[in-house]
């Protein structure tokens, strides 16, 4: 699906290797809840801001690709170890460590980040019941998805994800003391303008919690992807009709349950959560 949103994109912009015509600025905020306790979740944080190589050239002294006056991507990493409760309000925060790579994709900078940040966590938390990863599925930027549905309510203003029959309300995207607010983003929104791209399930002895990933981005605004297929493309007759699917690679460890999540062109994305207690 992402190969043929690119390709979408590189027909409506008239991309060339010899010419930079596309802006890569693009942010996302994941998070990997790693135990639920004592009321609490407990989870490392990971915001990641793409931008390009040159920005690596000039800050890093990487060494600049040759042969080509393409932008090429960089991605800026950095992990916290946050605890919050159990309506993601976030009670604390400490920046545990840092990475960057010169890359189209992250995951080869996520992963040993993630590990390193994880031993940290353990060593400064004294963690008893681990979380374990059940289920993760891609909705490709639906609003509702086999597990969950997201919700805006004009009438008071409010925000609502729907799981197993139950509306929870969801504050942060409006509390400016969030994480959201002071990682990646400084205005108050609401769930009309977000769609759910992936959907994460995770248990311990404590309950439940569902990990949704928000995100809105230039195909979904220009009409590229779109659920009701009555929805027309802004330029070109293209389109993506989002359908769900499951992931071809394990999602059944904590040490293994980080992943390379899609990002739209001008992609902004931020994970929220859902916690179900156990009965």
């Amino acid at each position: 699906m992402i190969l043929r949103v690119l390709f979408i994109i590189g027909l409506v912009f008239g991309l060339k290797e010899d010419k930079p015509t596309i802006c890569l600025s693009a942010s996302q905020l994941k998070l990997y809840p790693i135990a639920i306790e004592n009321d609490e979740v407990i989870s490392i944080d990971v915001s990641l801001r793409r931008t390009e190589e040159i920005y690596g050239t000039r800050k890093y002294g990487i060494i600049r690709s040759s042969g080509s006056t393409k932008m090429k991507p960089f991605w800026l990493l950095k992990s916290y170890l946050s605890v919050y409760d159990k309506q993601q309000c976030l009670k604390e925060t400490t920046v545990l460590d840092s990475s960057y790579i010169a890359s189209k994709t992250y995951i080869d900078s996520l992963r040993p980040l993630f590990n390193r940040s994880f031993q940290k966590a353990k060593k400064k938390m004294s963690i008893k019941n681990f979380l374990k990863p059940e289920t993760l599925s891609f909705c490709d930027y639906q609003r509702t998805c086999n597990l969950v549905e997201v919700k805006y309510d004009s009438l008071t203003n409010s925000d609502y994800v729907n799981y197993n029959k139950k509306n929870y309300y969801i504050s942060m995207i409006k509390d400016s003391t969030s994480h959201f607010s002071k990682r990646i983003y400084n205005q108050s929104e609401n769930l009309d303008w977000l769609y759910v791209n992936s959907v994460r399930k995770m248990s311990n002895l404590e309950g439940s919690i569902v990990v949704l990933h928000l995100q809105r981005g230039h195909e979904i605004g220009m009409g590229w992807i779109a659920s009701d297929p009555r929805i027309k493309p802004d330029y070109g007759t293209e389109q993506i009709i989002p359908k769900e699917y499951q992931p071809d690679f394990s999602y059944s460890s904590l040490d293994k349950s980080v992943y390379q999540e899609p990002m739209l062109h001008h992609g902004f994305g931020f994970d929220i959560f859902v916690v179900e207690e156990r009965k």
